[in-house]
């Protein structure tokens, strides 16, 4: 009897430790709930953190951005640690101001024209029409693309329709402003009207000297040089827009 009472008392083999088993594992479900709330919370700050990363990207236009872009591109295709990454925009305004030196410097060029070598799709016969525009022109600059031009007005309607307040006080400041330039203008014009009758006066008077052809003679030189920078210009983009297109008709 004593025995059979010992086993009663004894609890099967499996069963002390299954209860321990289902207590510890509901503790760690409780432990567990609020780090998945945790990581959940944290989730959405990363997602709202991407929407307004999406909504206000980084546009790169400055010339010096512009020449880094294409150096760190050059540092990754020859095996040296670069972190660069490919940026539309930029790829975009080395494009359409490859023609322009004080924009894109002559060394910047040359590794343009290594970049546009591995140009694909539409990019490609894009750049190769506007060179061909370029030259077609005998060096003229291209002017702003109807594409382009409606992407800044959606941009300024979109601006116009979230700050709408800020805006009107833009507005404001903006009319004092061209009061202000008004005023001016209309200063510097009656300084100029001076300083042309003065001109006129000391011509006249120069004229009745002998020496009238002195002034005309330095306003025809300032045109010459000025008719020798533009040409120069217009060689040098001329050059630039047959080099690219020798590039972007060669198969690679």
């Amino acid at each position: 009897k004593k025995k059979e009472k010992k086993k009663k008392k004894q609890p099967q083999e499996g069963e002390g430790t299954q209860e321990k088993q289902d207590k510890d594992e509901d503790a760690a479900d409780k432990k567990e709930k609020p780090a998945k709330k945790d990581s959940d919370d944290q989730k959405k700050k990363k997602k709202k953190k991407r929407k307004k990363n999406k909504k206000k990207p980084q546009v790169i236009k400055e010339p010096e951005a512009a020449a880094a872009y294409l150096q760190a591109w050059s540092q990754k295709t020859s095996g040296e640690a670069s972190d660069w990454k490919f940026n539309k925009a930029t790829q975009a305004w080395l494009i359409r101001h490859a023609y322009e030196e004080d924009k894109v410097s002559k060394p910047t060029f040359k590794v343009l024209l290594k970049y546009l070598k591995g140009l694909q799709g539409g990019a490609r016969t894009r750049t190769a029409e506007d060179a061909q525009k370029v030259i077609d022109t005998k060096g003229d600059l291209l002017a702003e693309g109807p594409v382009e031009a409606a992407k800044a007005a959606l941009q300024a309607e979109k601006k116009k329709s979230k700050k709408v307040a800020d805006e009107e006080e833009d507005d404001q400041e903006e009319e004092e402003e061209e009061e202000e330039e008004e005023k001016d203008d209309a200063k510097s014009k009656q300084k100029n009207n001076k300083s042309k009758q003065a001109k006129a006066a000391k011509k006249a008077a120069d004229k009745e000297k002998g020496e009238g052809g002195e002034g005309e003679n330095d306003e025809d030189e300032d045109e010459e040089a000025n008719k020798a920078a533009e040409e120069e210009l217009r060689q040098e983009r001329l050059e630039r827009a047959s080099r690219m297109l020798k590039v972007l008709q060669s198969d690679g």
